[in-house]
């Protein structure tokens, strides 16, 4: 049974395939297309519109049985059910995320639905002269993401319940990542934080919500978050002290530039060395060598690069508490957001390595396989 991975990016898992290995991008477009779509399928009047708005009836009828037939050759087998009228996935030889997800939230499995979801629809993933996909996309990707949000929210509830703090706390963060505007997010982060022993970090993610309500909606934060945060100084003022070891927000995020030492085992020649501090409350979290590294030998890449975050290794918390992938997944959205830079999903790099080889060589290959120009990694520690 062949999956497709639709969050985070866009692929087929299977693993007797080559990695570097598959269809090629409007073929893959054409399975999110039809895997969006559901049991129902789409009719091809409306598949052609996506894929081939501009071209003449005839040529585009004949792209579409072209790409079918070689979509046929490259997973080896009929995954399309195709009539005169529609297409659908055939669900017998083919699955996908998102068809898991939503029959998770149908049956109100609200924690295998937020775990499914493991980042936008698509993310990362364009066709080129496409302007109808990347529409089409954006309306789905948008849909999509607020059904994802109402499952893990109700998972987050689901966890606190439950008396899972530290969960709560993570799946509220990623509601936070989704949108940073949200007042009822940030406050319910806020106050997840707050019952596991972080008011520091809470205080922090108010001050970064504040900020970013008030720079890109030119208003001030909603009181219920202000009113969160007065207490919390009130209650530090009384101690005579604020708390310490707060987790990062998504928006405390600031390069700068500064020179460090060279992995002894880099399998490629450093491209750039930079330190990325993330600040937060008293206490600032730094990223410890990391580097920028390109495939050896290679020419520096034309346009913009292709970006992956790999493995952050969290020297601040237990095995039980583990920061560092939060902070890769907050990454990569954050750096999504550039304009300017492609980000790779973290989930596509995990989705390359071999179980028996997680060493830092094995994942600057499976960044690069994932089509990545540069990959950041490193450690994160206090330093005051």
């Amino acid at each position: 049974m062949l999956r497709l991975r639709t969050f985070g990016g866009l692929w087929i898992e299977n693993a007797k395939a080559d990695a570097e290995a598959g269809p090629r991008p409007r073929r893959l477009a054409l399975l999110a297309i039809l895997a969006a779509a559901g049991p129902k399928g789409l009719t091809r009047e409306r598949l052609l519109a996506i894929l081939w708005p501009d071209s003449e009836p005839d040529r585009a009828r004949h792209a579409l049985s072209q790409t079918l037939y070689s979509l046929r050759r490259d997973v080896g087998t009929d995954v399309v059910i195709a009539t005169t009228q529609d297409l659908r996935l055939d669900g017998t030889q083919i699955t996908s995320d998102l068809a898991e997800c939503r029959s998770a939230i149908r049956a109100e499995d609200w924690a295998l639905a937020a775990d499914l979801y493991k980042g936008p629809f698509l993310e990362g993933f364009y066709l080129a002269d496409a302007d109808e996909f990347e529409r089409w996309a954006e309306e789905e990707r948008g849909q999509i993401g607020k059904e994802a949000a109402r499952a893990i929210e109700a998972a987050a509830r689901e966890a606190t319940d439950g008396g899972d703090l530290e969960r709560a706390a993570a799946l509220w963060l990623r509601l936070t990542v989704v949108d940073p505007l949200s007042s009822r997010f940030a406050a319910a982060y806020m106050q997840a934080l707050i019952a596991t022993g972080e008011s520091g970090g809470a205080l922090a993610h108010a001050k970064a919500h504040g900020d970013a309500v008030r720079r890109d909606l030119n208003a001030e934060p909603d009181p219920a978050v202000i009113r969160l945060a007065d207490q919390l100084r009130d209650a530090g003022d009384g101690r005579g002290s604020e708390p310490s070891r707060p987790k990062p927000s998504p928006a405390s995020a600031a390069p700068i530039a500064a020179a460090t030492p060279a992995a002894p085992d880099a399998p490629v020649p450093l491209a750039r060395r930079r330190w990325l501090p993330i600040t937060a409350g008293l206490t600032a979290l730094a990223l410890v060598a990391v580097w920028l590294a390109r495939s050896a030998g290679s020419a520096p890449a034309l346009g913009p690069p292709v970006l992956a975050v790999g493995n952050l290794r969290d020297l601040t918390a237990t095995d039980s508490t583990p920061l560092g992938g939060v902070l890769s997944e907050m990454l990569t959205t954050s750096l999504a957001r550039l304009t300017d830079i492609q980000v790779v999903a973290h989930s596509r790099i995990l989705e390359l390595l071999l179980p028996s080889d997680t060493s830092q060589r094995a994942r600057t290959e499976a960044a690069r396989r994932a089509g990545a120009s540069e990959i950041l990694e490193g450690e994160v520690m206090t330093i005051g």
